[in-house]
């Protein structure tokens, strides 16, 4: 199956098809009762509970091969981007301040659900400065732009 994906940031228009080991997944919209703006290819993965994967791996877009999927981005005070939360609670970083920080006081966080999770880490990472959005902040949109070749006169 194949889909036409325009990529809203960067009106980027890429073809792709559903990875033939997870065509049967594609099925399974579970995943919006919980993040209703997740990607329309991130499903969960029926082999691993807790699990999620893009079902579109095998030809996603460059923008996903070369930034990564995430629900949210974690900004520093200055708007720096300094890391993103990719899937339900994983941290992809390479600021050692937000890993130290993240290790310490978010990473072994217990809740019932993901909303509860998300709501308690996002206020324990904004009381200690940090910014949290679901926003590309325009310095990154402007560098990916480039890489994709968008000119803005």
């Amino acid at each position: 199956t194949e889909f036409l994906v325009r990529n809203e940031y960067t009106n980027v228009e890429d073809v792709v098809t559903l990875d033939p080991d997870k065509t049967d997944w594609f099925a399974d919209r579970s995943i919006y009762e919980t993040w209703p703006e997740a990607c329309p290819f991130l499903r969960p993965d029926p082999n691993m509970p807790g699990r999620i994967c893009c079902s579109v791996h095998l030809t996603r877009p460059e923008m996903c091969r070369s930034y990564g999927c995430w629900r949210v981005l974690i900004l520093d005070g200055d708007g720096k981007l300094v890391g993103r939360i990719m899937g339900p609670h994983f941290l992809r970083s390479e600021d050692e301040e937000l890993h130290r920080f993240w290790d310490a006081n978010i990473k072994d966080l217990k809740c019932d659900t993901h909303a509860e999770w998300d709501k308690k880490a996002f206020e324990i990472l904004e009381r200690h400065g940090y910014r949290i959005t679901d926003t590309v902040p325009a310095d990154i949109k402007e560098r990916l732009d480039i890489a994709c070749g968008i000119v803005h006169e």
